[in-house]
């Protein structure tokens, strides 16, 4: 039986708040009892016959009746459905101390994100901040850190929804409401595995925001994070992206000892990182697959998610929604591939669709993946690549040349290595002819750009009159060019500022100097108007003679042309990319101040 001086003996009663909470060990459940309701914490399933026990023990010794009684009703009018005491794990005071501790343990270094989400915690700004990101790049950890870091537990409330679990938003909003009256700072991890959440989380805002708490959502399922921001939360919503992973992040927090290894490996924790062929396609299952899938079974149908309902993707036959969803996914991310890493390929919407089918081992692959080899269409082109960029996985750079033209990137180089290793290797190992293969780039050499483009994109993505482009008309080519807007009417021409960067893995200054031959040519764009140029590649950063000769030959150009280009770049900078990725903002900041 249970006593109130049992209950004092175990030293179980917060004194501070004045908030009693008890461990019932012969029931084998927590129950915390916050202002005006009760939670089962720790996640645990418990069984609707033992709260009701426990109900029963705790009114013979009158122990907050009124607490007790609104979980009794609760209960009773939730009779054969799933209750948020089952579906909501709920930590605060000691709870959520002793959670933090034992899951970061030794966890040390942060994520450059948690400093972002530290200051809007510690700010007035007026708005709720999600967390926007695939999984295993660390969100949980992220929101755990932060609540180290504020110290400030009993004033904190974290939240972790049950993906196993059926709860709709109102009533997961109940629960939230009674847990959070008295308490400022509010984390919500996995909000996404709520049903309507898209469209009913108006109240984070109106109800929690407005009263000067600070809330912090995030969810596996970051289709519907970015959806919330054209619904229910339009207006109300800060996004923060995290799914890209820096190099120096990952060094600094993921256990990467060097930039090989980061193209490779990179943007994932070890528990996630993707070592073979069948890790990625589970990771496309998990996180993609059922990001995108998961997003629309729990919601209602909105303007922002309409085109992706009209690929009759619902909750029915669920299982042959996702297989032709991963379908669509593959075929996509190897078209984008393909096309990156075919430097003669003119990238089309309307090709891109049928550009991996025409690669002689793709039906290899498609086996292997155990995904039906049939053809997708423009549209569903279309709305799945939005999706994708959407959710995170992938960036998009567009041609200033041609308007409307766009090269992807994935942000998870585990994700781009893996994929990128079927369409290199499998001609070589299978005997294909080598003539489909020529002008195929390397693969370290595709997982460099890829990793220095979403290095600069995650960098120009927080700056004002910043964005970055690629260049391609005809057979010339610049892999990477930063823009300065200058919105300045009373000097047009100055208007607009520009940097051009070539990417090469090579460690050969002329070697680089040479495959990059674009660099110097006063042809593209408006020369008059840029204010720097550079390779960016292996080697150490210097500046090229125009003299030194390569240490191996070029394939399919004379000497005279190598000489050429050699006498052309001559003066030109080489940035090593370790030193690119850790002083781009400086490049910045004198494109910003650069005069003509």
């Amino acid at each position: 039986m249970l006593s109130y001086n049992n209950l004092k003996k175990i030293n179980l009663l917060n004194k501070e708040n004045k908030v009693p909470s008890w461990r019932v060990s012969s029931y084998g459940v927590s129950l915390s009892v916050y202002s005006e309701f009760c939670c089962i914490t720790r996640g645990s399933s418990v069984e609707r016959i033992k709260i009701q026990k426990l109900i029963q023990a705790v009114e013979q010794n009158k122990i907050h009746i009124q607490n007790i009684s609104i979980l009794r009703n609760w209960i009773n009018s939730r009779d054969g459905q799933d209750s948020p005491v089952d579906s909501v794990s709920v930590y605060t005071g000691n709870t959520l101390k002793t959670l933090v501790d034992n899951d970061l343990n030794d966890i040390t270094a942060e994520r450059d994100f948690v400093s972002s989400i530290y200051k809007y915690v510690t700010s007035n700004r007026n708005e709720v901040m999600g967390v926007h990101g695939l999984r295993g790049v660390g969100k949980s950890i992220g929101l755990m850190q932060v609540i180290r870091l504020l110290n400030d537990f009993d004033n904190t409330v974290y939240l972790v929804v049950n993906p196993e679990q059926s709860l709709d938003y109102s009533d997961f909003y109940k629960l939230l409401f009674s847990v959070t009256k008295y308490r400022k700072y509010i984390f919500i991890d996995e909000i996404t595995y709520v049903s309507n959440f898209i469209n009913k989380s108006a109240n984070l805002y109106e109800a929690l925001v407005l009263m000067g708490k600070r809330v912090v959502i995030c969810g596996t399922n970051s289709l519907a994070l970015v959806s919330s921001k054209s619904a229910a939360l339009y207006h109300r919503i800060g996004i923060l992206p995290v799914s890209f992973m820096s190099y120096f992040e990952a060094k600094r927090t993921a256990h990467i000892s060097n930039f090989i290894e980061y193209l490779e490996m990179g943007g994932l924790y070890d528990k996630d990182r993707l070592g073979s062929f069948s890790d990625l396609e589970n990771y496309i299952d998990t996180s993609v697959v059922d990001n995108i899938v998961g997003t629309l079974s729990k919601n209602m149908v909105t303007s922002h998610l309409a085109a992706l309902y009209n690929l009759s993707i619902t909750s029915k036959n669920i299982g042959l929604v996702k297989q032709r969803m991963k379908t669509i996914i593959f075929k996509i991310l190897f078209d984008i591939i393909f096309s990156l890493s075919k430097s003669d390929i003119k990238i089309d919407m309307n090709i891109l669709p049928y550009l991996f089918n025409s690669y002689s081992s793709s039906s290899d692959i498609y086996d292997t993946i155990g995904i039906e080899n049939s053809s997708i269409g423009v549209y569903e082109t279309r709305v799945v690549l939005k999706a994708l960029y959407e959710i995170g996985l992938l960036n998009k750079v567009e041609n200033i040349a041609k308007c409307g033209e766009f090269k992807y990137y994935i942000t998870n180089q585990s994700v781009y290595n893996q994929m990128l290793c079927q369409i290199v290797n499998i001609p070589f190992r299978d005997g294909y002819s080598l003539n489909e293969f020529r002008g195929v780039k390397s693969r370290l050499g595709l997982l460099m750009e890829s990793a220095v483009i979403n290095h600069t994109y995650e960098i120009v993505r927080k700056m004002k009159d910043i964005s970055i482009y690629y260049y391609r008309d005809g057979n010339k080519e610049i892999d990477l060019i930063i823009r300065r807007h200058v919105y300045d009417l009373d000097d047009l021409d100055n208007y607009d500022k520009y940097l051009y960067y070539e990417i090469k893995i090579s460690s050969d200054t002329a070697y680089a100097s040479i495959k990059a031959q674009w660099i110097t040519d006063k042809s593209i764009g408006s020369p008059e108007k840029v204010v720097g140029r550079a390779v960016i590649y292996n080697g150490i950063t210097t500046v090229y003679d125009g003299v030194t000769k390569p240490k191996k030959s070029i394939p399919n150009m004379s000497t005279e042309k190598q000489t050429q280009i050699m006498q052309r770049n001559k003066g030109l900078q080489f940035i090593n990319v370790e030193d690119y990725l850790r002083n781009l903002p400086s490049y910045i900041d004198d494109l910003m101040n650069a005069k003509f």
